[in-house]
């Protein structure tokens, strides 16, 4: 049984031009990668001509999942969990007369603070140990949590980074800083570990 997350939220920003894709062609999320984003993602064609104030969006979300039963590889280690933050092409979009790269720096570092969030998730997943019984709500709460946190984290972002003389450069040094900081769960899988879990490792006589 697979449990997906349902958030999802959106940020307005900066603009762009975009190359539109075949949407035969355009993967239905994008996963955060240190590769970047491309212009060609922004595909909302109902907001892409002057539907809506803003030059460009990203929607962004955080999602994970868990599996219910232990494989046998995996009964040391605890519940596989796979988190990871995505951009949603079909919602995100970028007037097509823009074009500043600044713009695309703009919504990257967006993207950028949704994987932060990812990464903290993974961290606090990987050094609790939850109870066997309420595991899947402590997560989802532990989820909850820390989405909050960075959905205020992307406010504070929009609202100052528009002073030229210390804004950009202080959340690029920010959210740069705190993603090296959390290099270590880079990776998307983490596991839950139990109190049942634990017991069994140390044994019993």
């Amino acid at each position: 049984m697979i449990k997906w997350s349902l958030l999802i939220f959106i940020i307005a920003a900066g603009s762009c031009n975009s190359k539109m894709l075949p949407q035969e062609a355009l993967p239905k999320e994008v996963v955060w990668t240190s590769e970047g984003l491309r212009w060609e993602y922004f595909q909302d064609v109902l907001n892409i001509e002057g539907n809506s104030h803003s030059l460009a969006r990203i929607s962004w979300n955080i999602r994970y999942f868990f599996t219910d039963t232990l494989q046998a590889e995996n009964k040391d280690s605890g519940y596989p969990v796979s988190v990871y933050a995505v951009m949603i092409p079909s919602r995100s979009y970028v007037k097509s007369w823009a074009n500043r790269t600044g713009l695309l720096e703009h919504e990257q570092l967006h993207f950028d603070i949704a994987e932060v969030g990812a990464r903290r998730i993974r961290k606090e997943i990987s050094e609790t140990v939850f109870d066997a019984g309420t595991y899947k709500l402590e997560v989802a709460m532990l989820y909850q949590r820390h989405f909050s946190e960075i959905r205020q984290m992307q406010k504070a972002y929009d609202a100052e980074h528009r002073d030229r003389y210390w804004g950009r450069d202080y959340w690029r040094m920010k959210v740069g800083g705190e993603l090296e900081d959390l290099k270590a769960y880079s990776g998307t899988a983490v596991f839950v570990k139990t109190g049942a879990l634990q017991n069994n490792r140390t044994g019993s006589n």
